[in-house]
């Protein structure tokens, strides 16, 4: 970065009356003007030729702010004539100077006969390294100067001193201090003879001397005019407000500048500056005092001074963060006490705009402080329009598993919906439904409001069906549209499934998605094709499928105890219902592959009735008093089918493994005497 800045200058002083002389920028008219009026307006009642006065003010709409200089000019022809060379510094660049004391070496007083064409060109600044140290012997004056101008910065301050220069150094040193918008914004003289502040300019700061007091009690501006009273007075304010102790000893210290850096990282977006230096001032005597220490009162008491929660963002942004630099349990404590700050509700407004990391917050919360998860929550509720809070229950939220829902939901079903707002995933665990019905309708109402681009209903109908909910379960489906299948396979491969097929409301109302499911794919693994085929009504099997499916003719290479074990004995039923119905040669190996594991399940009466109806209608009538014995009827039905269709050969001989297989293998083909009586 370039050490030097150029800044631009003008110089005002007689010429046909007080007016700009020369400059090297060019100023607006109005600008002009003003500067014409403020570098005029000071009185220099006594002031020897060379004797200076300083000012700085502000030039509104320009993106200048005027720091200058102004003599008495007692060798002009009229009485009352002054010199003043103004520095017109960037806004930008006033920021840049550590020290605005030496900008005081710029300042050149005119001389008869000097060429003023120096005053046409910006003047070369090299910028200071080091600052101009406060000496114990002003350090009283200067402690009471920010007292007064900190403490009263509602209004303009009048310091009445004979000998006024002993506040040039103070005065200069406290704009220094000041943070880039406080200076920009910040208007002074070193001595006022007469109140400037009757041209048009509003004056933060003014010395006069003590005769001049009667010109300040105009009642039309508002105004404080003090004197100093000497050490004692400010040594005494000192320990009234701590504050002052460290914004004095700032500019006294060799130091490294901690509370000036403290002022320049957080004042930038306050409202009123120079009212909002005491206050920011008291924050850091807080910090410092007990750096990172009673988090709650430093939060409660930042809220107080600054309610406003555009102001002071970035540091109130740093209270609300968690500090890397802090042993584990300092920061698990640190995020703990501002867990409690946030859900107070005390103040907490005022840091509605700030930025936390609050997954980091939470996890160190729940760390340390897992089992008071509801306790949390309890306060969360009810602070629905605190910004913070929100994102705090959010994060909290996006962190808790479904057993601490488990248990939250049944000591606090209010807090339901917040939860499940804030993270709509906990409805894609099974755990999360296995509550009352009254929880389960607090879950699903919530999903029904939240935004679909947020929600996956796919996976809360396989979360809602693998937790055997009942309610809401057409709903449900509906809305997961096609993906409802998605959602119901999740069964097939979950291990809690074993024990039980869906219910039959599940099972009808995934009946349509699992016909969509069926017409629109033509490639489906064999357990989905299992699954599909349960779920639809019996008249609809022979709709779906047939022995051509390419799909079903990969089911059968498939070994039975492959499937899921609760679709094993329905596969056999419809596989053997399709076999019956088949037309081609592929019949053999549906039966084969069916044939066994349901004789053994009809001999042993082990299975849904409703399974029985599929085959139902494939089987013959073998007597009003042998209707009962199904075995018998399977038997026939096989033996019919081979016949039917010719079949040479007896498709249930080459799987026949076991004696008994084989001793059903060859009854299959066997006639008996009654044959023409049965057969159907």
């Amino acid at each position: 970065m370039n050490n030097f800045l150029n800044i631009d200058q003008a110089l005002f002083g007689y010429k046909e009356g007080h007016n700009l002389i020369a400059t090297s920028t060019n100023l607006s008219p109005r600008a002009r003007q003003f500067l014409a009026t403020v570098t005029d307006s000071s009185g220099q009642q006594g002031l020897d030729k060379n004797e200076q006065i300083l000012t700085g003010l502000p030039i509104s709409e320009s993106g200048y702010y005027a720091f200058f200089c102004t003599w008495p000019a007692p060798e002009m022809p009229r009485p009352g004539c002054v010199w003043s060379h103004v520095l017109l510094i960037k806004l930008p660049d006033l920021a840049r100077i550590a020290d605005l004391s030496s900008l005081r070496n710029l300042f050149v007083r005119p001389q008869r006969g000097d060429e003023l064409s120096k005053y046409s060109k910006p003047a070369n600044f090299p910028l200071p390294k080091g600052v101009t140290r406060l000496s114990d012997e002003i350090r009283p004056r200067m402690s009471f100067l920010l007292n007064a101008l900190y403490t009263h910065s509602d209004i303009g301050i009048v310091i009445l001193e004979e000998d006024w220069r002993v506040w040039e150094i103070p005065v200069i040193l406290t704009w220094s201090q000041q943070w880039p918008r406080l200076r920009r914004e910040f208007s002074f003289s070193t001595c006022s003879f007469r109140d400037r502040r009757r041209g048009g300019q509003n004056f933060d700061l003014q010395i006069a001397p003590h005769y001049s007091e009667r010109l300040w009690r105009n009642r039309e501006i508002a105004t404080d005019v003090l004197s100093f009273s000497g050490v004692d007075e400010a040594q005494e304010k000192g320990k009234e407000l701590s504050w002052l102790e460290h914004a004095t000893h700032d500019l006294a210290s060799d130091s490294e500048f901690a509370f000036r850096k403290f002022l320049f990282n957080y004042g930038s977006d306050i409202e009123c500056p120079r009212a909002g230096f005491s206050k920011l001032a008291s924050i850091y005597e807080m910090l410092s005092a007990n750096p990172r220490q009673s988090l709650i009162e430093i939060l409660q008491t930042t809220g107080e001074l600054f309610p406003n929660a555009n102001e002071v963002v970035q540091l109130k942004s740093y209270l609300v963060s968690i500090p890397n630099e802090a042993a584990l349990d300092s920061r698990a404590s640190y995020a703990w006490s501002l867990a409690i700050f946030v859900l107070s509700g005390s103040r907490v407004d005022a840091f509605a705009e700030t930025k936390c990391d609050w997954d980091c917050l939470v996890t160190l919360i729940l760390d340390e402080k897992r089992d008071e998860i509801c306790t949390l929550f309890g306060h969360l509720n009810g602070t629905r329009n605190n910004p913070l809070a929100t994102a705090f229950a959010s994060a909290l939220a996006r962190k808790i598993d479904s057993s601490e829902f488990f248990v939250l939901a049944r000591q606090k079903i209010e807090l339901v919906p917040l939860v499940i707002s804030e993270n709509p995933e906990l409805a894609y665990v099974p755990d999360v439904w296995r509550t009352s019905s009254q929880i389960q309708s607090e879950i699903f109402e919530v999903l029904l409001h939240i935004d679909s681009a947020r929600q996956d209903w796919s996976a809360v109908v396989g979360a809602m069906l693998l937790a055997n909910v009942e309610i809401c379960v057409r709903r449900a489906v509906i809305k997961a549209g096609p993906g409802a299948m998605d959602g119901a396979f999740k069964w097939l491969t979950s291990s809690e499934s074993e024990s039980n097929l869906p219910s039959d409301l599940w099972k009808e109302s995934l009946a349509p998605e699992a016909k969509n499911f069926l017409r629109t794919n033509q490639d489906i693994p064999p357990n989905k094709l299992a699954f599909c085929a349960w779920l639809i009504s019996p008249d609809a099997i022979h709709e779906f499928f047939d022995s051509e499916r390419e799909d079903l003719k990969s089911l059968l290479q498939q070994p039975l105890d492959s499937f899921h074990p609760r679709l094993r004995l329905p596969t056999v039923f419809f596989v053997m219902a399709v076999a019956l119905r088949s037309p081609s040669n592929l019949g053999s190996e549906l039966i084969s592959f069916s044939y066994f594991p349901l004789h053994t399940a009809l001999a042993s009466r082990d299975y849904p009735e409703d399974l029985w109806s599929l085959l139902q209608p494939e089987m013959p009538y073998i007597g009003l008093w042998r209707n009962w014995d199904r075995c018998e009827m399977l038997r026939r039905a096989v033996r019919n089918w081979t016949i039917q269709h010719e079949i040479p050969e007896n498709p249930l001989e080459p799987v026949a493994i076991t004696d008994e297989q084989k001793k059903l293998a060859k009854s299959l083909m066997q006639e008996d005497f009654d044959t023409e009586e049965f057969i159907d």
